[in-house]
């Protein structure tokens, strides 16, 4: 197992797509963080804070995991690697396991770089988080696992795909599918329950009218399904991070960590029957 990894995290170091990945993240995060500046300026009526960016990555970091790991895992089944891994002992069990914890490692690394940016660049420009350490403390270990969580998905797809090409496809597609359903579930639990009273013309002038009943909010038994999915899904839980606003937020590591258990030992038990052309 430990010279599997050796070997993966040498690959990585070497890997074109991880540094980009990492490098648009910091470049993104610091272009963010300079028209934000700028903005403020231009309406100091509005200010903004450092808490209002740390966590934008959220909603499309998956994407970043989902490119990485299936040309990284796709390359090991185009160039043979796999193969070869078996051939000389190492098992089914404990290459899949590397690959794993190597693109789960990845996509905190990059997501390390955007930190990074927010904590020289966005400091000197904001000055401090508004809110607790702790708070900051507890979203970004949310944001690990669900970053984790994306990294146990994409291997999954990748290990039991052996065409990279398709594997990236269907990769991207799953993270899509995933960032649709979290936004419509969002979405639908950020509908008020009631419409605000308009005001009407009448003979005797402008009048409120009452508020009305909003067909589209949801409630009852129908809004815990939704508010469960909102917190399970790594899509989800990056809105939810993003804006700060998690209703739920030590239930999301728990949802993260249950995603990565069976994702794995269903890709394990997977690819130890699965026949490497």
């Amino acid at each position: 197992m430990n010279k599997l990894l050796a070997s993966n995290f040498s690959r990585l170091w070497k890997n074109k797509v991880f540094w980009i990945g990492t490098a648009i993240l910091f470049l993104w995060s610091t272009l963010m963080l300079i028209s934000g500046h700028h903005a403020a300026l231009a309406e100091p009526e509005y200010p903004r804070f450092l808490d209002d960016f740390f966590f934008q990555y959220g909603p499309v970091m998956g994407i970043f995991g989902a490119v990485f790991t299936s040309l990284f895992l796709g390359t090991d089944y185009s160039d043979g690697t796999i193969r070869n891994k078996i051939m000389i002992g190492h098992s089914r069990q404990s290459i899949y396991l590397s690959n794993l914890i190597v693109s789960a490692a990845a996509g905190i690394i990059m997501n390390a770089a955007w930190i990074l940016s927010m904590l020289t660049v966005g400091i000197s420009l904001f000055g401090w988080f508004t809110s607790s350490v702790t708070t900051i403390l507890m979203y970004q270990f949310i944001a690990v696992l669900m970053i984790a969580a994306f990294a146990s998905i994409f291997t999954f797809i990748g290990m039991l795909n052996q065409n990279k090409a398709s594997s990236a496809v269907i990769t991207l597609l799953t993270f899509l599918v995933l960032l649709f359903l979290a936004s419509y579930c969002n979405n639908r639990l950020n509908e008020p329950e009631m419409y605000s009273a308009a005001a009407v013309v009448t003979s005797n002038g402008l009048e409120l009218a009452d508020p009305t009943q909003n067909p589209d909010y949801i409630s009852g038994r129908m809004r815990k399904v939704f508010e469960f999915l909102a917190d399970f899904l790594p899509t989800g839980q990056g809105i939810l991070i993003s804006s700060m606003e998690a209703a739920h937020p030590w239930l999301m590591p728990l949802y993260s960590l249950m995603i990565m258990t069976l994702t794995t030992m269903a890709g394990v038990f997977c690819f130890r029957r699965k026949d490497l052309k």
